[in-house]
């Protein structure tokens, strides 16, 4: 059986509609309240289809409010990772190569960046225990430019010992 919701967007092309904006158009429309003018009901007391139409009198529809953001996207899925999913997930967000294993996009979102993003991702990556995916993004608090590993952790660099190591020398001057 239909939710009311369901039945008021589908039935009612007359209804008085009120679309709070923020920015554009909503893409998906969520219904935040219905206001029903008479108290009509169906049987048991619950409101059928029809009762409902007739007695809507405002659906305000409100777009869940969405932040936009520019990230970096380093992933690193090891030799049998799910390479297609993560360019299929890249491709659909329009991202930009930025080098080996590095993109660049514009991220839209609700709530929190981290948490949205990686339940995007695992929706579209199957993610293995030596997945690793960083992001680098600016914090929209501080707007400071942050990085965090939404899947996996950091590994002994490989340029580790490179360096030549400087010995102090002992000086009787200061």
């Amino acid at each position: 059986m239909p939710s009311i919701k369901e039945i008021a967007i589908r039935e009612m092309p007359s209804a008085r509609v009120s679309i709070l904006r923020n920015r554009s158009p909503p893409k998906p429309n969520i219904i935040d309240d219905i206001q029903f003018t008479r108290g009509q009901t169906g049987l048991g007391g619950r409101p059928t289809g029809s009762d409902i139409l007739r007695s809507v009198q405002k659906i305000t529809v409100r777009k869940k409010s969405s932040i936009k953001s520019a990230i970096w996207v380093s992933y690193d899925l090891g030799v049998q990772g799910d390479y297609p999913g993560i360019y299929s997930w890249l491709d659909e967000h329009q991202a930009n190569e930025c080098g080996d294993n590095l993109a660049f996009l514009n991220y839209e979102y609700s709530g929190s960046l981290l948490e949205a993003l990686t339940a995007d991702l695992k929706k579209s990556v199957d993610i293995t225990k030596r997945t690793r995916i960083y992001v680098i993004y600016r914090d929209q608090e501080t707007t400071k430019m942050k990085g965090n590993f939404i899947f996996g952790g950091r590994k002994a660099a490989p340029w580790s010992g490179f360096a030549v190591a400087v010995g102090s020398s002992e000086s009787d001057e200061a």
